[in-house]
């Protein structure tokens, strides 16, 4: 295995089973598993919204959104377009049709993240590694474009500052705000951490995180090497240069 790999793990699902062994870290994973039509089913009995999503890849390509509704029928969405299925063998057949053969998915808990205008906002943490530390960076929001569940750049989906999105999507306090923060630094350094023994080349990480309305923190998934370009936006207008610079001299010396 190639330094490359090692230090940009890609799987999805490896680096939840890592994330999900630390006491730590378990309580702030939405439930996950790999697709199949038996988990599929499981998670659809439990949960009014799921996500089924491929094992490799990023920019919310591939995502599609389950929603369960009252009469039993399932709304199956994804990207722009949406599909009603009238029964549950007719949604695992127009799943398999879209997703194609050969391809890993996993299927996670969907959760009921803060919005504005209707439209979702999760955030991304994002941590360096340098001269052997880990570096908590910052936080910043991704707002999903109108009638779209994925918050990507590349799908339509706009930057918005930490404490703004949630002043503005969650009505809290400076207090409460601050207070989460302080505690996705923590969630993101420990995520690192745990990460970085089972990865020790591992210099980069971005968090993908949901906040629901009661303030619950949800490590959607992990990216080994991350998107930064949300940091441009942020509140501190020095901050995208040193990530910048950074990240480049964190990857010439891989």
């Amino acid at each position: 295995m190639s330094n490359r790999m090692v230090a940009y793990p890609a799987s999805k699902w490896n680096k939840y089973l890592i994330m999900a062994k630390d006491s730590e870290l378990r309580p702030y994973l939405p439930h996950t598993a790999k697709l199949t039509k038996a988990t599929l089913k499981s998670f659809l009995e439990r949960f009014p919204t799921v996500y089924a999503k491929p094992n490799f890849g990023g920019g919310g390509r591939g995502v599609m959104r389950i929603t369960c509704r009252p009469n039993g029928t399932y709304l199956l969405q994804s990207g722009k377009g949406k599909k009603l299925c009238f029964h549950f063998p007719h949604l695992t057949r127009t799943m398999a049709r879209q997703i194609g053969s050969g391809k890993h998915y996993l299927i996670q808990q969907g959760i009921d993240m803060i919005q504005l205008d209707n439209r979702p906002i999760d955030f991304r943490i994002l941590l360096l590694k340098q001269d052997g530390s880990w570096t908590y960076m910052g936080t910043m929001g991704k707002l999903a474009a109108r009638n779209l569940h994925i918050t990507n750049r590349c799908s339509g989906g706009t930057p918005i500052q930490f404490k703004d999105a949630c002043k503005r999507a969650g009505a809290w306090e400076e207090k409460q705000i601050d207070k989460l923060e302080k505690n996705l630094t923590s969630l993101g350094l420990q995520s690192a951490k745990v990460l970085n023994k089972s990865y020790p080349l591992l210099t980069e990480l971005g968090l993908d995180i949901a906040i629901d309305r009661k303030q619950n923190i949800w490590v959607l998934e992990a990216n080994s090497k991350p998107q930064y370009e949300l940091f441009r936006h942020h509140e501190s207008s020095q901050l995208y240069k040193k990530i910048h610079r950074t990240v480049q001299l964190l990857r010439v010396s891989q």
